[in-house]
Protein backbone atom coordinates (compact mmCIF):
# COMPACT_ATOMS: atom_id res chain seq x y z
CA UNK A 1 0.00 0.00 0.00
CA UNK A 2 1.39 3.38 -0.99
CA UNK A 3 1.74 5.82 1.88
CA UNK A 4 1.13 9.50 1.28
CA UNK A 5 3.85 11.24 3.30
CA UNK A 6 2.03 14.58 3.24
CA UNK A 7 -1.11 12.97 4.70
CA UNK A 8 0.89 11.29 7.47
CA UNK A 9 2.58 14.58 8.43
CA UNK A 10 -0.74 16.44 8.51
CA UNK A 11 -2.25 13.67 10.63
CA UNK A 12 0.58 13.83 13.17
CA UNK A 13 0.27 17.62 13.32
CA UNK A 14 -3.48 17.36 13.93
CA UNK A 15 -2.97 14.86 16.79
CA UNK A 16 -0.33 17.11 18.37
CA UNK A 17 -2.58 20.14 18.06
CA UNK A 18 -5.49 18.26 19.63
CA UNK A 19 -3.26 17.08 22.51
CA UNK A 20 -1.93 20.59 23.12
CA UNK A 21 -5.42 22.11 23.01
CA UNK A 22 -6.75 19.55 25.50
CA UNK A 23 -3.81 20.17 27.80
CA UNK A 24 -4.34 23.93 27.61
CA UNK A 25 -8.04 23.50 28.32
CA UNK A 26 -7.28 21.32 31.34
CA UNK A 27 -4.78 23.85 32.65
CA UNK A 28 -7.31 26.65 32.27
CA UNK A 29 -9.88 24.68 34.27
CA UNK A 30 -7.32 23.91 36.96
CA UNK A 31 -6.28 27.56 37.13
CA UNK A 32 -9.87 28.72 37.53
CA UNK A 33 -10.59 26.15 40.23
CA UNK A 34 -7.36 27.00 42.02
CA UNK A 35 -8.22 30.69 42.06
CA UNK A 36 -11.56 29.85 43.65
CA UNK A 37 -9.95 27.44 46.13
CA UNK A 38 -7.38 29.96 47.37
CA UNK A 39 -10.13 32.05 49.00
CA UNK A 40 -10.43 30.99 52.63
CA UNK A 41 -6.86 29.71 52.84
CA UNK A 42 -4.35 31.22 55.22
CA UNK A 43 -1.12 32.85 54.07
CA UNK A 44 1.97 31.95 56.09
CA UNK A 45 4.70 34.57 55.89
CA UNK A 46 8.40 33.73 56.24
CA UNK A 47 9.84 34.54 59.67
CA UNK A 48 13.19 35.68 58.30
CA UNK A 49 12.96 37.84 55.21
CA UNK A 50 14.82 40.98 54.18
CA UNK A 51 12.78 44.13 53.68
CA UNK A 52 13.96 47.19 51.77
CA UNK A 53 13.06 50.84 51.48
CA UNK A 54 14.41 51.47 47.99
CA UNK A 55 18.03 50.23 48.28
CA UNK A 56 18.30 50.37 52.09
CA UNK A 57 17.64 47.28 54.18
CA UNK A 58 15.24 47.89 57.07
CA UNK A 59 15.74 46.56 60.58
CA UNK A 60 14.02 43.32 61.52
CA UNK A 61 11.81 45.13 64.04
CA UNK A 62 10.46 47.42 61.30
CA UNK A 63 9.90 44.60 58.80
CA UNK A 64 8.22 42.42 61.43
CA UNK A 65 5.88 45.26 62.41
CA UNK A 66 4.43 45.28 58.87
CA UNK A 67 3.18 41.72 59.40
CA UNK A 68 1.40 42.51 62.69
CA UNK A 69 -2.36 42.18 62.86
CA UNK A 70 -4.40 44.90 61.23
CA UNK A 71 -8.06 44.72 60.09
CA UNK A 72 -7.03 44.12 56.47
CA UNK A 73 -3.86 43.49 54.51
CA UNK A 74 -3.43 43.78 50.75
CA UNK A 75 -0.74 41.37 49.61
CA UNK A 76 0.86 42.19 46.27
CA UNK A 77 2.78 39.10 45.24
CA UNK A 78 5.12 39.10 42.25
CA UNK A 79 7.12 36.13 41.01
CA UNK A 80 9.44 37.94 38.59
CA UNK A 81 10.90 34.96 36.79
CA UNK A 82 10.62 36.73 33.44
CA UNK A 83 11.13 40.49 33.57
CA UNK A 84 11.28 42.43 36.82
CA UNK A 85 11.26 45.83 35.12
CA UNK A 86 8.16 45.01 33.07
CA UNK A 87 6.11 43.62 35.94
CA UNK A 88 6.91 46.15 38.65
CA UNK A 89 4.14 48.68 38.06
CA UNK A 90 5.34 51.21 40.64
CA UNK A 91 2.89 53.95 39.64
CA UNK A 92 0.01 51.53 40.03
CA UNK A 93 1.21 50.48 43.47
CA UNK A 94 1.56 54.07 44.62
CA UNK A 95 -1.92 54.95 43.39
CA UNK A 96 -3.46 52.11 45.40
CA UNK A 97 -1.55 53.15 48.53
CA UNK A 98 -2.61 56.79 48.18
CA UNK A 99 -6.24 55.88 47.61
CA UNK A 100 -6.34 53.46 50.55
CA UNK A 101 -4.90 56.04 52.94
CA UNK A 102 -7.43 58.65 51.84
CA UNK A 103 -10.46 56.37 52.21
CA UNK A 104 -9.54 53.94 54.98
CA UNK A 105 -6.66 55.46 56.92
CA UNK A 106 -4.90 52.67 58.85
CA UNK A 107 -7.64 50.08 58.29
CA UNK A 108 -5.64 48.37 55.54
CA UNK A 109 -1.91 47.78 55.11
CA UNK A 110 0.04 46.82 51.99
CA UNK A 111 2.53 43.96 51.86
CA UNK A 112 4.72 43.91 48.75
CA UNK A 113 6.54 40.64 48.14
CA UNK A 114 8.86 40.22 45.16
CA UNK A 115 10.66 37.02 44.23
CA UNK A 116 13.30 38.32 41.80
CA UNK A 117 16.00 36.80 39.65
CA UNK A 118 18.10 39.93 40.15
CA UNK A 119 17.90 41.64 43.55
CA UNK A 120 19.99 44.62 42.48
CA UNK A 121 17.63 45.29 39.58
CA UNK A 122 14.69 45.47 42.01
CA UNK A 123 16.53 47.88 44.30
CA UNK A 124 17.51 50.08 41.35
CA UNK A 125 13.91 50.15 40.10
CA UNK A 126 12.56 51.15 43.52
CA UNK A 127 15.19 53.88 43.80
CA UNK A 128 14.64 55.20 40.27
CA UNK A 129 10.86 55.39 40.78
CA UNK A 130 11.25 56.99 44.26
CA UNK A 131 8.99 54.31 45.73
CA UNK A 132 9.38 54.69 49.49
CA UNK A 133 7.00 51.99 50.72
CA UNK A 134 8.76 48.91 52.23
CA UNK A 135 9.18 45.93 49.92
CA UNK A 136 10.02 42.36 50.94
CA UNK A 137 12.55 40.70 48.64
CA UNK A 138 12.20 36.94 48.73
CA UNK A 139 15.12 35.67 46.65
CA UNK A 140 14.84 32.12 48.05
CA UNK A 141 11.12 31.75 47.24
CA UNK A 142 10.18 31.21 50.88
CA UNK A 143 6.67 32.63 50.45
CA UNK A 144 6.18 30.15 47.62
CA UNK A 145 7.38 27.26 49.75
CA UNK A 146 5.14 28.23 52.66
CA UNK A 147 2.08 28.64 50.42
CA UNK A 148 2.44 26.36 47.42
CA UNK A 149 -0.95 27.27 45.96
CA UNK A 150 0.47 30.72 45.20
CA UNK A 151 2.72 29.24 42.52
CA UNK A 152 -0.02 29.51 39.90
CA UNK A 153 0.25 33.32 40.04
CA UNK A 154 3.03 35.28 38.33
CA UNK A 155 1.59 38.59 39.52
CA UNK A 156 -1.36 38.76 41.82
CA UNK A 157 -3.05 40.50 44.71
CA UNK A 158 -4.84 39.11 47.73
CA UNK A 159 -7.07 40.78 50.30
CA UNK A 160 -6.37 39.25 53.73
CA UNK A 161 -8.16 39.63 57.03
CA UNK A 162 -6.40 40.20 60.37
CA UNK A 163 -5.52 36.48 60.61
CA UNK A 164 -4.00 36.49 57.09
CA UNK A 165 -6.87 34.49 55.60
CA UNK A 166 -7.55 35.21 51.92
CA UNK A 167 -10.88 37.00 51.39
CA UNK A 168 -10.47 37.94 47.71
CA UNK A 169 -7.91 37.31 44.96
CA UNK A 170 -7.18 39.26 41.80
CA UNK A 171 -4.96 41.89 40.27
CA UNK A 172 -5.99 45.27 41.75
CA UNK A 173 -3.33 47.18 39.78
CA UNK A 174 -4.57 46.20 36.34
CA UNK A 175 -8.23 45.37 37.04
CA UNK A 176 -10.46 48.17 38.35
CA UNK A 177 -13.30 45.73 39.15
CA UNK A 178 -11.00 43.72 41.39
CA UNK A 179 -9.92 46.89 43.18
CA UNK A 180 -13.53 47.99 43.66
CA UNK A 181 -14.29 44.57 45.19
CA UNK A 182 -11.35 44.95 47.59
CA UNK A 183 -12.60 48.39 48.68
CA UNK A 184 -16.15 47.16 49.13
CA UNK A 185 -15.06 44.42 51.55
CA UNK A 186 -12.78 46.78 53.51
CA UNK A 187 -15.69 49.23 53.73
CA UNK A 188 -17.88 46.69 55.53
CA UNK A 189 -19.22 44.96 52.42
CA UNK A 190 -20.74 48.13 51.02
CA UNK A 191 -19.53 50.48 48.28
CA UNK A 192 -17.70 53.64 49.31
CA UNK A 193 -20.19 56.52 49.66
CA UNK A 194 -20.31 58.73 46.58
CA UNK A 195 -21.00 62.39 45.93
CA UNK A 196 -21.57 64.80 43.06
CA UNK A 197 -19.25 67.51 41.73
CA UNK A 198 -19.18 70.70 39.75
CA UNK A 199 -16.14 71.45 37.59
CA UNK A 200 -15.13 75.01 36.72
CA UNK A 201 -13.85 73.91 33.33
CA UNK A 202 -12.60 70.64 31.88
CA UNK A 203 -10.66 72.28 29.01
CA UNK A 204 -8.18 75.15 29.09
CA UNK A 205 -6.94 76.82 25.90
CA UNK A 206 -3.36 77.76 26.71
CA UNK A 207 -2.78 79.69 23.49
CA UNK A 208 0.86 80.16 22.47
CA UNK A 209 3.52 79.11 24.99
CA UNK A 210 7.31 79.42 24.70
CA UNK A 211 9.47 76.35 24.34
CA UNK A 212 11.57 75.69 27.45
CA UNK A 213 9.21 77.57 29.77
CA UNK A 214 7.01 76.07 32.51
CA UNK A 215 3.31 76.94 32.82
CA UNK A 216 0.69 76.28 35.50
CA UNK A 217 -3.04 75.77 34.94
CA UNK A 218 -5.66 75.37 37.69
CA UNK A 219 -8.96 73.48 37.61
CA UNK A 220 -11.47 73.94 40.45
CA UNK A 221 -13.73 71.10 41.60
CA UNK A 222 -16.61 71.70 44.02
CA UNK A 223 -18.30 69.04 46.10
CA UNK A 224 -22.03 69.51 45.48
CA UNK A 225 -23.16 66.31 47.24
CA UNK A 226 -23.83 65.28 50.83
CA UNK A 227 -20.78 63.04 51.38
CA UNK A 228 -17.10 63.92 51.43
CA UNK A 229 -15.47 64.14 48.01
CA UNK A 230 -12.44 61.85 47.75
CA UNK A 231 -9.83 62.50 45.04
CA UNK A 232 -8.23 59.07 44.93
CA UNK A 233 -6.03 59.12 41.84
CA UNK A 234 -4.62 61.59 39.29
CA UNK A 235 -2.79 60.39 36.18
CA UNK A 236 -1.34 62.44 33.32
CA UNK A 237 -0.67 61.33 29.79
CA UNK A 238 2.94 62.55 29.71
CA UNK A 239 5.82 63.05 32.14
CA UNK A 240 6.14 66.63 30.83
CA UNK A 241 2.94 67.44 32.74
CA UNK A 242 3.07 67.23 36.54
CA UNK A 243 0.09 67.55 38.84
CA UNK A 244 -0.77 68.54 42.39
CA UNK A 245 -4.00 68.83 44.35
CA UNK A 246 -4.80 71.22 47.19
CA UNK A 247 -6.84 68.65 49.11
CA UNK A 248 -7.85 65.06 48.42
CA UNK A 249 -10.74 64.98 50.90
CA UNK A 250 -13.28 67.79 50.42
CA UNK A 251 -16.30 68.36 52.63
CA UNK A 252 -19.74 69.08 51.13
CA UNK A 253 -20.11 72.54 49.59
CA UNK A 254 -16.32 73.02 49.61
CA UNK A 255 -13.90 72.93 46.68
CA UNK A 256 -10.36 71.92 45.81
CA UNK A 257 -7.95 72.91 43.06
CA UNK A 258 -6.01 70.61 40.78
CA UNK A 259 -2.92 72.19 39.28
CA UNK A 260 -1.31 70.95 36.06
CA UNK A 261 2.27 72.07 35.45
CA UNK A 262 3.35 71.84 31.81
CA UNK A 263 6.98 72.00 30.67
CA UNK A 264 6.84 73.20 27.07
CA UNK A 265 9.32 71.68 24.63
CA UNK A 266 9.81 71.51 20.88
CA UNK A 267 7.60 73.50 18.53
CA UNK A 268 4.01 72.79 17.47
CA UNK A 269 0.56 72.03 18.82
CA UNK A 270 0.17 70.11 22.08
CA UNK A 271 -2.63 68.42 24.00
CA UNK A 272 -2.08 67.15 27.52
CA UNK A 273 -4.62 65.34 29.66
CA UNK A 274 -5.10 64.44 33.31
CA UNK A 275 -7.52 61.79 34.54
CA UNK A 276 -8.94 62.37 38.02
CA UNK A 277 -10.52 59.42 39.83
CA UNK A 278 -12.75 59.65 42.87
CA UNK A 279 -16.10 58.81 44.43
CA UNK A 280 -18.21 60.71 41.91
CA UNK A 281 -20.19 59.71 38.78
CA UNK A 282 -18.34 59.14 35.50
CA UNK A 283 -14.98 58.78 37.23
CA UNK A 284 -12.30 59.29 35.99
CA UNK A 285 -12.78 62.95 35.11
CA UNK A 286 -10.82 64.17 32.08
CA UNK A 287 -8.98 67.50 32.26
CA UNK A 288 -7.40 68.91 29.10
CA UNK A 289 -4.84 71.65 28.43
CA UNK A 290 -4.22 72.51 24.80
CA UNK A 291 -2.18 75.07 22.89
CA UNK A 292 0.81 75.69 20.64
CA UNK A 293 4.50 75.75 21.52
CA UNK A 294 6.53 78.46 19.80
CA UNK A 295 10.24 79.33 19.90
Amino acid sequence: MKVNIKTVILGIAAVCLLFFSCKQGKNNIMDNNSKIDCVGKKVYFPSELKCFNQDKELSKSISDSLLYKTPYKILIYMDSTVCTDCKMKINGWQSLIDETKIIFGEQARFLFFIQPLNVNMVKAKLLMESFEYPVFIDKNFELDNNNQYLRQFDYQGFLLDNDNTILLAGNPVENDKVWESFKTVINGNKPVDGTTINLSDHHIDCGAVKSGETYEYVFSIKNTGQNDLLITRIQTTCSCTAHSVKSRRIMPDKETQIKLVYKASGVGNFTQKAFVSGNFPNSPLELVIQGSVVE
